[in-house]
């Protein structure tokens, strides 16, 4: 196999486990640990085929920046943990050089996505729905899954920054 096929891998990889994250914080509002930890043990497994060091100590960088606020924003009761864990990790697969733009991405991501709850959640607690009967992610009192703004706008990053790669 060719090194761009195998890179091509990784960063599929690396969606599939995004959106499998994305899913389960919708589902039941929480990250699992082991699909965090699945994220970063895949991207250090991709630097075995594309290994600069320069580079990864500025992912690095980003990544800890990234940390530090989401542990501030959990901290002060915004964030939820798996969502802090989980924007390092695909900080990561962003890279610096596409850090702001991700910011950028996954704030819009997360904006449109607390707008859409918000309109659903007020028409089914106009309807009447029964709270009970609804699934956590629709109720009412319910956090925003902040994991599937993280997913979104690092999956959208890496799509980006490597579509001519991943078209095969």
């Amino acid at each position: 196999m060719s090194q761009p096929f195998i890179a091509a891998l990784f960063l599929y990889g690396a969606i599939l486990l995004l959106v499998a994250a994305a899913l389960w914080d919708a589902v039941t509002m929480t990250i699992p640990n082991y699909l965090v930890l699945a994220v970063l043990a895949l991207y250090v497994a991709s630097l075995v085929v594309n290994f600069v060091v320069s580079d990864i100590l500025f992912d690095l960088l980003a990544a800890v920046i990234i940390f530090i606020v989401c542990f501030v924003l959990f901290a002060l009761g915004w964030l939820g943990g798996g969502d802090a864990k989980l924007a390092p990790g695909a900080v990561l697969w962003v890279g610096y050089d596409g850090f702001l733009e991700f910011v950028v991405a996954m704030t819009l991501a997360g904006g449109a996505l607390s707008i859409a709850l918000l309109i659903l959640r007020g028409g089914l607690r106009a309807a009447s729905a029964s709270q009970d009967r609804l699934p956590l992610v629709l109720q009412w009192a319910s956090p925003i899954p902040y994991g599937i703004a993280i997913s979104a706008g690092a999956i959208l990053m890496i799509w980006l920054q490597n579509s001519a790669s991943l078209l095969f």
